[in-house]
């Protein structure tokens, strides 16, 4: 039990403050725990990090199959609630906790490319659905569709860059998915 609600307390302090300026004493603080009990589960930050960073990942991944398997939502809903999910998630992170990872965690960076390239590619899929139902447009190729997505998402969701514009992660992922949804749906 004390070792989730560290992972929890201390995704929360990461996620809005980032971590390569938070200490261990602020973190076992905000944990409400000791250091040594800290230290006790976690030798290192490094391996505290890695560990909340497996966290988020596993709740993204349960959240986002849970959206793809419902058999409720028609292909388009499943596009809108794919892009509510994405846009609620990434008003939770800040600017400073994304380009901390990118910046000064270069490896846990390129895995969370990854698993976003993983997970919009599996949207195909949807698409390929939407078209058979007539909601998506059929004119449309899906893995160009999907393609395009990635690759936007790839540039402009980079922290580097949203954290030299006015919009922030949940404005861009809104507005890029908004894009691409308004432009493959059926009229």
């Amino acid at each position: 039990m004390k070792i989730d609600t560290i992972l929890e307390r201390t995704l929360i302090l990461f996620l809005n403050a980032g971590f390569s300026k938070t200490n261990t004493d602020e973190i076992s603080e905000f944990a409400g725990v000791s250091k040594r009990t800290l230290y006790k589960y976690f030798i290192t930050k490094e391996k505290l990090i890695d560990a909340v960073i497996s966290k988020l990942e596993e709740r993204i991944r349960l959240d986002f199959e849970k959206i793809l398997s419902d058999k409720e939502q028609d292909s388009l809903s499943k596009l809108y609630s794919v892009m509510k999910f994405v846009t609620e998630n990434s008003s939770k992170i800040s600017k400073t906790f994304f380009r901390d990872i990118e910046l000064y965690r270069p490896d846990i960076y390129e895995k969370m490319k990854m698993t976003r390239r993983l997970r919009i590619k599996s949207l195909v899929g949807i698409l390929k659905e939407g078209q058979k139902s007539g909601t998506i447009r059929s004119d449309i190729d899906p893995q160009f569709a999907i393609d395009c997505l990635v690759a936007a998402a790839e540039e402009v969701l980079k922290p580097t860059n949203l954290s030299e514009k006015e919009y922030g992660g949940k404005s861009a992922y809104q507005m890029l998915f908004q894009i691409i949804i308004e432009g493959i749906k059926n009229k």
